[in-house]
């Protein structure tokens, strides 16, 4: 629907969904998540945000993207294992403290 009105206009994760509260307050897999959907491109994020954070439909999210429903569904379901590849990859990454070097 924003593109449709202001055609030249971008639209951020963090206009979409609000800004992240303070990290003290947030669970590790919300924060997790929040940056997992910033480093995906617009073209994926866009439709899972316009679905899980908007409630909109596929049909609507085809509407306001001017592409077609099925592009919808697959862009939404590709960004979904992206999103599950990232914060699997997340998980497996151990921080293990600096040895002193002698």
């Amino acid at each position: 629907m924003r593109r449709k009105t202001h055609a030249d206009s971008h639209v951020s994760l963090s206009d979409m969904i609000g800004d992240l509260p303070s990290e003290e307050k947030l669970p590790d897999d919300a924060i997790a998540l929040h940056q997992s959907l910033g480093r995906l491109d617009d073209r994926h994020r866009l439709p899972m945000v316009l679905f899980y954070f908007d409630d909109l439909s596929y049909r609507s999210i085809a509407d306001a993207l001017e592409i077609p429903v099925g592009t919808v569904m697959s862009r939404i379901a590709r960004a979904k294992k992206m999103l599950h590849d990232s914060l699997r990859s997340q998980q497996k990454l151990q921080f293990v403290p600096k040895r002193e070097q002698r």
